[in-house]
């Protein structure tokens, strides 16, 4: 199965995270993801008010490697951690270091911090998952854990602090575990208070003494990124927000992104303009012969035939744009590490289609679950489809010595702006009969917008569907519907 993930990014966003996987025993592998849109009729999308551009405007495609998975005790001790391939590299005795030797410090350091990062996020969801009962012992072995690692990391600096240029890499990842572990204590901390009524003061206090540790440290180390009360904390939030981009670029991927068909393209529009001039000519040789060089016929036909070859042409080109285009995407993204390693390639296309023309698996998805939503049985919904197909070269892994990558992540972010456009006003005045008479409240106004999702790999399909439920000011809720996974051939 595909691993997916679906959530709110913003109250006019939403985002969608899709990993497909290299397949280290075959040189290539090859996914198709179908998302389709459900509109109803009452939002105003249609062909002539949503076009290509404004759907690609509305979209945020970023793709980049999967962060590798490691545990804290993993991040520590095993041999292939990022962690210990930075001490191994500070540990060698070079007195004249290469930029090579400082490049590969870096990508250690880079990738640890990621991979810290993604670890930390993991093990603090999973706390406050937990049972309450259970839940002060999850959450202190939690932060003990997330500290050890850290501790371990930040034992990399009586190592670097003599080099003055792999110090400072070793002090912006200093500053961003530290900011990082203090986000999660205060993410459990508040999920702690959410779940107990009664606080157990002793556990909060020691919560509270691992962030002032780390807020001391910063201080000392005279990091700016320290959260105050009497500021804005726009200096912090953007120091924050920098270091995260610097530590997650490790992962990253270049991209070449070009249109799809474009030599095909102008093949196409050059036969249909060859075959508009072949009437034309044809019409002027058979004027020729029958009217004579010099006559009013001759003359009119002329004028005529070039009438008709100008929309000839534009005709033609329609016809072999939609008999061949439909089968293309719209754009190809080319996938690079190093600007040398190819990755893969992204194909991405966007297109309204019919009801009637929809597969029947797709169809029937959605005329399931009708009796929350009756509605869309008496309006008429607009059915967008964007597609992709992703092709994956594991050849590059061996060559890259990625054994830690074992995927991409790509993210697909929609702004749902222009579907707000048309809706009423999100609350609706209505009245309730009491005891004295009757009383007016309001009532919500919500708008329903299905997705369903078609992954295809290989011989599995998997089927999924999801609900955005929308008012005028956004995105109030995503519900998940129905999920299905097919074995067999495609």
């Amino acid at each position: 199965m595909l691993n997916h993930e679906i959530k709110i990014h913003d109250r006019k966003q939403f985002e969608l995270k899709l990993h497909y996987e290299f397949k280290r025993k075959r040189r290539k592998g090859e996914y198709f993801v179908e998302t389709y849109f459900f509109i109803p009729n009452t939002l105003g999308i249609n062909k002539l008010t949503f076009h290509k551009k404004n759907f690609y405007d509305s979209v945020k495609n970023y793709i980049r490697f999967a962060t590798p998975k490691f545990s804290f005790e993993e991040l520590i001790l095993e041999d292939n951690s990022p962690l210990l391939k930075a001490f191994a590299i500070a540990s060698e005795n070079k007195t004249d270091r290469s930029d090579r030797f400082f490049e590969n410090f870096e990508h250690e350091v880079k990738m640890f911090c990621a991979i810290f990062a993604a670890s930390i996020r993991k093990n603090a969801f999973d706390v406050v998952k937990i049972e309450p009962r259970n839940f002060e012992f999850a959450a202190n072995n939690f932060a003990k854990l997330s500290a050890k690692t850290i501790d371990k990391f930040r034992e990399l600096e009586k190592l670097v602090k003599k080099d003055e240029r792999i110090y400072e890499i070793f002090q912006f990842g200093d500053e961003y575990v530290s900011l990082v572990y203090e986000k999660y204590l205060f993410f459990v901390l508040d999920e702690y208070h959410k779940k107990f009524s009664h606080e157990n003061s002793e556990f909060q206090m020691k919560f509270l003494s691992f962030v002032k540790e780390e807020v001391d440290r910063r201080k000392e180390k005279k990091y700016t990124s320290i959260v105050r009360d009497d500021s804005s904390n726009e200096e912090m939030l953007f120091r924050f927000n920098t270091l995260k981009k610097y530590f997650s670029s490790v992962l990253s991927l270049e991209t070449d992104v070009e249109k799809e068909g474009t030599v095909l393209e102008q093949i196409l529009f050059s036969i249909a303009a060859g075959m508009a001039m072949l009437f034309a000519t044809a019409a002027a040789f058979w004027g020729r012969s029958a009217f004579g060089t010099f006559t009013m016929p001759f003359f009119v036909l002329l004028v005529v035939s070039y009438m008709f070859k100008d929309r000839i042409k534009e005709l033609l080109r329609e016809i072999l744009k939609k008999s061949v285009f439909k089968h293309l995407f719209d754009y190809k993204y080319k996938l690079f590490i190093d600007e040398k390693y190819k990755v893969g390639i992204i194909r991405e296309s966007f297109d309204f289609i019919k009801m009637k023309k929809l597969d029947k698996e797709i169809f029937d998805m959605r005329q399931q679950f009708k009796t929350q939503e009756f509605d869309n049985k008496f309006q008429k919904e607009k059915v967008i489809l964007y597609r992709k197909k992703i092709n994956l070269r594991s050849k590059f892994l061996k060559k890259h010595g990625g054994e830690g990558l074992h995927a991409i992540t790509d993210i697909f972010r929609f702004d749902i702006t222009r579907l707000l456009s048309k809706m009423d006003d999100p609350r609706k005045p209505l009245y309730v009969l009491t005891k004295k008479g009757y009383k007016r409240i309001s009532g919500k106004r919500v708008y329903h917008v299905n997705l369903i999702l078609r992954i295809v790999r290989n011989k599995e399909v998997q089927l999924k569907r999801f609900r955005l439920v929308l008012t005028r000011k956004g995105i109030d809720r995503i519900e998940p519907i129905f999920d299905e996974t097919i074995m067999g051939k495609i």
